[in-house]
Protein backbone atom coordinates (compact mmCIF):
# COMPACT_ATOMS: atom_id res chain seq x y z
CA UNK A 1 0.00 0.00 0.00
CA UNK A 2 1.26 3.44 -0.93
CA UNK A 3 1.68 5.66 2.17
CA UNK A 4 -1.12 8.19 2.56
CA UNK A 5 -0.74 11.13 4.90
CA UNK A 6 -4.04 11.82 6.68
CA UNK A 7 -4.64 14.89 8.85
CA UNK A 8 -6.55 14.78 12.14
CA UNK A 9 -9.67 16.23 10.48
CA UNK A 10 -9.42 13.73 7.63
CA UNK A 11 -9.25 10.92 10.20
CA UNK A 12 -12.66 12.04 11.49
CA UNK A 13 -14.10 11.67 7.99
CA UNK A 14 -12.37 8.33 7.41
CA UNK A 15 -13.73 6.85 10.66
CA UNK A 16 -17.25 7.83 9.63
CA UNK A 17 -16.85 6.31 6.15
CA UNK A 18 -15.35 3.08 7.54
CA UNK A 19 -18.29 2.83 9.93
CA UNK A 20 -21.08 3.51 7.41
CA UNK A 21 -19.79 2.87 3.89
CA UNK A 22 -21.04 3.45 1.35
CA UNK A 23 -22.17 6.81 2.65
CA UNK A 24 -23.69 9.77 0.80
CA UNK A 25 -22.13 13.22 0.87
CA UNK A 26 -25.19 14.65 2.61
CA UNK A 27 -24.97 12.05 5.38
CA UNK A 28 -21.28 12.79 6.01
CA UNK A 29 -22.06 16.52 6.09
CA UNK A 30 -25.03 16.06 8.45
CA UNK A 31 -23.14 13.89 10.95
CA UNK A 32 -20.04 16.08 11.08
CA UNK A 33 -22.06 19.29 11.14
CA UNK A 34 -23.88 18.03 14.23
CA UNK A 35 -20.98 16.31 16.04
CA UNK A 36 -18.09 18.62 15.11
CA UNK A 37 -19.99 21.78 14.14
CA UNK A 38 -18.21 21.78 10.77
CA UNK A 39 -19.68 23.68 7.86
CA UNK A 40 -20.78 21.79 4.77
CA UNK A 41 -17.96 23.26 2.66
CA UNK A 42 -15.32 22.10 5.16
CA UNK A 43 -16.58 18.51 5.04
CA UNK A 44 -16.88 18.52 1.25
CA UNK A 45 -13.30 19.82 0.96
CA UNK A 46 -12.04 17.04 3.23
CA UNK A 47 -13.92 14.43 1.17
CA UNK A 48 -12.37 15.80 -2.04
CA UNK A 49 -8.89 15.74 -0.50
CA UNK A 50 -9.30 12.14 0.62
CA UNK A 51 -10.43 11.12 -2.87
CA UNK A 52 -7.41 12.92 -4.36
CA UNK A 53 -5.09 11.15 -1.93
CA UNK A 54 -6.58 7.78 -2.87
CA UNK A 55 -8.03 7.10 0.59
CA UNK A 56 -11.66 7.25 -0.60
CA UNK A 57 -13.52 6.34 -3.75
CA UNK A 58 -16.49 8.34 -4.98
CA UNK A 59 -19.24 7.10 -7.28
CA UNK A 60 -22.35 8.73 -8.67
CA UNK A 61 -25.66 7.28 -7.50
CA UNK A 62 -28.48 9.20 -9.16
CA UNK A 63 -28.15 12.80 -8.04
CA UNK A 64 -25.81 12.05 -5.16
CA UNK A 65 -22.31 10.73 -4.59
CA UNK A 66 -21.46 7.75 -2.41
CA UNK A 67 -18.09 7.42 -0.70
CA UNK A 68 -16.30 4.22 0.25
CA UNK A 69 -12.89 3.61 1.73
CA UNK A 70 -10.18 2.71 -0.76
CA UNK A 71 -7.87 1.68 2.09
CA UNK A 72 -8.42 -0.60 5.05
CA UNK A 73 -8.63 0.94 8.49
CA UNK A 74 -6.07 -1.45 9.96
CA UNK A 75 -3.58 -0.57 7.21
CA UNK A 76 -3.95 3.15 7.86
CA UNK A 77 -3.58 2.69 11.61
CA UNK A 78 -0.48 0.54 11.10
CA UNK A 79 1.00 3.11 8.73
CA UNK A 80 0.28 5.92 11.21
CA UNK A 81 2.01 3.99 14.00
CA UNK A 82 5.05 3.37 11.80
CA UNK A 83 5.31 7.07 10.92
CA UNK A 84 5.77 7.89 14.62
CA UNK A 85 8.82 5.64 14.82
Amino acid sequence: MKPISISDSEWQVMHLVWEREPIATSDVVDVLEESKEWRSRTTRTLLDRLVSKGALTKRKDGKRYLYSAAVKQKDCVRQEKQSFV
